[in-house]
């Protein structure tokens, strides 16, 4: 299993910065309407102050993109400089453009997700405030080239644009999950097996976005990511550029220093996290670095039958007749309950009472 959540439900209300951190998101994004998913998990953290930006990056630039530049000449610079997902995927972004290229489809959809739903993550929504005019030159680079039907922004922050959508996106998590998304923005429903690109929408991280701007219009490669710093302690955070390769113990010493009582953490989130060593390094997938309380989960617990988890489930799964027929050791009727759907949110085990991590218990039946 890659991680598991850093924090869970009853860990945030035990902590007063981060309930006040919570209840200020809520009251700021109330205005933002929607039912589904279910989980409604606020940010725990914030920026420790207004100039809480660092970059501690060593860029590395080669050459800018021809003059003269396709489709054909674009999807080589985006291999060549190194783009790919940012939001935790990894996924290399000139084979999903060209799938979309190759889309038989009459509407071709460009979404561009910074919803930054994940609720120890920042880094992308210090993206659209500060960085939005690049951002918007990497969305016209790509219509100019694909030429897109429509073109829709995902995110909670209210923007003026004559050359896209803006779709508002509602406080809930997991909203940015390439499908929920998809669903929420277009109204579309994609099984399991479906891929989006083959359909002929896009879907790019808004930090992709920024890479593919600076890859084209500066010649930078790919060997650096915003990554958001955070004490999960006392909810602050910070935005960092570092580069592909840093160890995550060293970045920790030049942001937040040693923290003795807390344990160092890092991933793809504070969803997706784990507890990081003298070794580990940033990867492109790595979102989150930072220190928290200690956190184990009693797998031996008795279930309290609460219901939160299938409640808090996106892909509506059964959680806690997963885990009842785990419990009486019944899992002839485990195959009924999909638990191939779990798409490793977290949203279950966050919720959970009893303080057992479910969604790796769910992960274990999965095959």
């Amino acid at each position: 299993m890659k991680g598991y959540p850093l924090i869970t439900k009853s860990q945030a209300r035990r902590n007063a910065s981060i309930k006040h951190i919570q209840k200020a998101y809520q009251k700021q994004y109330r205005h933002i309407k929607g039912r589904f998913p279910k989980a409604r998990i606020s940010k725990v953290v914030a920026l420790r102050s207004q100039n809480s930006f660092y970059d501690l990056s060593n860029k590395q630039i080669i050459k800018k993109a021809p003059e003269d530049l396709n489709i054909h000449l674009l999807l080589e610079e985006l291999r060549e400089k190194g783009i790919c997902g940012l939001s935790g995927s990894g996924f290399q972004t000139d084979k999903k453009v060209k799938a979309v290229v190759d889309a038989k489809v009459k509407e071709k959809v460009l979404i561009i997700n910074a919803v930054a739903c994940d609720p120890g993550l920042i880094h992308d929504d210090w993206l659209i405030k500060h960085e939005l005019g690049k951002i918007e030159k990497g969305i016209a680079l790509l219509n100019k080239y694909i030429g897109f039907n429509r073109i829709i922004l995902a995110t909670k922050e209210k923007i003026d644009s004559r050359d896209y959508e803006v779709c508002l996106v509602p406080n809930r998590y997991p909203m940015g999950a390439e499908k929920i998304l998809i669903n929420h923005v277009l109204g579309k429903n994609f099984a399991a097996n479906e891929i989006p690109t083959m359909k002929g929408i896009l879907m790019l991280n808004v930090q992709t976005i920024y890479a593919i701007y600076e890859a084209i219009y500066e010649g930078v490669v790919a060997n650096t990511r915003l990554i958001t710093v955070a004490d999960l302690s006392t909810g602050e955070a910070l935005v960092v550029r570092v580069n592909v390769g840093d160890k995550v113990i060293d970045i920790l010493g030049q942001t937040l220093g040693k923290r003795p009582r807390l344990t160092p953490y890092f991933g793809e989130g504070i969803m997706m996290g784990r507890e990081t060593n003298q070794e580990d390094e940033i990867t492109l997938t790595t979102n989150f670095i930072g220190y928290g309380e200690a956190i184990s989960y009693n797998q031996e617990a008795r279930c309290r039958r609460c219901g939160a988890c299938s409640r808090k489930c996106p892909m509506q799964i059964r959680v806690d007749k997963i885990i009842a027929a785990i419990e009486k050791n019944n899992l002839s009727v485990i195959k009924e309950l999909h638990p191939e759907n779990c798409i490793q949110c977290g949203a279950c085990t966050y919720h959970c009472k009893a303080g057992k991590n479910t969604m790796a218990l769910v992960e274990e039946l999965k095959g």
